[in-house]
């Protein structure tokens, strides 16, 4: 079983970079940055690792 301390310190990081696009209904964030992950690190976002996943949208230009 994963680790359920993990899902806090994600979601916080993520829930900081969806306040900064506000008009942005979460499915449309999360179909953004799940195509930028695709697309700028050429990877499936459904099997990146949670610790992979937000280094990764850290690095994604439009959510700094």
């Amino acid at each position: 079983m994963r680790d359920v301390n993990r899902i806090k310190p994600i979601m916080e990081e993520m829930t900081k970079m969806w306040e900064k696009h506000p008009d942005m209904r979460l499915g449309q964030f999360m179909c953004n940055i799940l195509g930028q992950v695709d697309s700028q690190f050429n990877r499936d976002p459904f099997y990146v690792e949670d610790d992979e996943f937000i280094e990764m949208i850290k690095e994604i230009p439009w959510l700094q």
